[in-house]
């Protein structure tokens, strides 16, 4: 369970960071690629 969670809590981190970085740069970039 300790990894289960590890790998949640990076995840997370990685989408939030992604996020942001999505927003800096323009979401309509994003979703267009989606």
């Amino acid at each position: 369970q300790c990894r289960v969670w590890s790998i949640i809590i990076i995840t997370s981190r990685a989408c939030v960071a992604i996020r942001c970085a999505s927003l800096e740069n323009g979401d309509s970039d994003e979703s267009k690629r989606r």
